[in-house]
């Protein structure tokens, strides 16, 4: 009899282990004594790493990939360093983090990966703790957290990220950086290695600038008494501020992008988005509005009598149809922008 109820106990105590999510203490010491702070799945863990009865309060930022180097996955190439960096990165400074990274190699894993409904890979996914997604009970009417369901696995709730399209490859790290902050409340900051390039190009910037302004002035004082030289300093950062310059270099942009049709076009659609062409027709809008004013302002104290008007009218008149070229342009990205007077031309993007 005593030695019946010791196997049920044993039974009940096998089959809580298996349904149970991988403890904190477990999953901790592994991702102490790991490489770079990412706890390496077996195959006989696969099921416990997802499936579990609630107990999970816990993030786990999980990488499906085929990192090896036989692999043919360009991408997963591309992505493995980043989630290694981030880990690393987190494992090193924010000792107590909620967070534990887990590498699933699709080597080892392909069979319950596709039973799961896993088709494609690389996958960058967090997985929040259960009770921060799932309510055990519909007592709370205003509680807005999805119904705890009868079998959790691999495509449970998640979040994940996604490839950000036309960002430059030197990029994903910090997005993915930002993306793991967000989601897991933590701040994750990567110190990016020193860019020898960017370095050797200010330099040499720096260089020609200081040449050509040593030719220009005799001596460093005449340098700084001259005026000139603040307005042209002041009217190339608003050119290059109003253009949306920081907004190319954040996002990385592309310079021309095609249209469905296959053209290229020089403006990007919506209002909300540009590309690094706008950036020159920006300035160039902004150069030709400041000559215009200042023909208008200066110009005509030169001239006296029907001279005069001719020409302010004629400066006027240049300066309406700039701003009507502008302003349709302009109404190619936003169709609801209402101070066109002309529609100089039609174009869609």
């Amino acid at each position: 009899m005593n030695l019946g109820i010791t196997f049920c106990l044993l039974f009940f105590i096998a089959i809580s282990l298996v349904k149970a999510s991988l403890p904190r203490e477990v999953l901790s010491e592994r991702a102490s004594n790991s490489n770079g702070n990412i706890i390496t799945i077996n195959s006989d863990e696969f099921v416990s790493v997802f499936d579990g009865a609630g107990d999970r309060d816990y993030y786990l930022a999980v990488e499906f990939t085929a990192a090896s180097p036989d692999s043919r996955c360009e991408l997963c190439k591309t992505l493995h360093p980043i989630f290694e960096s981030v880990a690393y990165t987190v494992g090193k400074k924010v000792t107590n983090a909620n967070v534990y990274f887990v590498e699933i190699d699709a080597k080892d894993h392909l069979a319950k990966m596709k039973e799961a409904g896993l088709r494609d890979i690389p996958k960058l996914w967090i997985y929040p703790p259960f009770d921060s997604v799932y309510k055990s009970s519909n007592a709370d009417p205003y509680d807005t957290r999805l119904p705890f369901p009868s079998n959790i696995n691999l495509t449970s709730a998640h979040y994940e990220f996604n490839v950000p399209q036309g960002a430059p490859v030197g990029d994903y790290e910090l997005l993915y950086a930002k993306f793991v902050s967000s989601i897991c409340n933590v701040n994750v900051h990567i110190d990016k290695k020193t860019d020898i390039s960017s370095i050797l190009k200010s330099f040499i910037i720096f260089t020609v600038v200081f040449r050509l302004l040593k030719k220009k002035y005799s001596n460093f004082s005449e340098m700084l008494t001259d005026k000139n030289m603040y307005i042209c300093i002041c009217l190339f950062l608003i050119y290059i501020n109003m253009s949306g310059f920081n907004f190319c270099i954040q996002r990385g942009v592309p310079f021309l992008t095609q249209s469905k049709k296959g053209k290229v076009q020089v403006l990007a659609g919506g209002a909300q988005y540009q590309q690094g062409s706008e950036m020159i027709i920006s300035i160039l809008f902004q150069l030709g509005f400041t000559v215009m004013l200042a023909a208008l302002i200066v110009v005509p104290q030169y001239f006296s009598g029907p001279n005069a008007s001719l020409f302010i009218i004629s400066a006027s008149t240049g300066l309406f149809l700039l701003y009507n070229v502008f302003t349709t342009m302009f109404i190619a990205k936003d169709h609801d922008y209402p101070f066109n007077a002309i529609e100089m031309f039609h174009q869609e993007l």
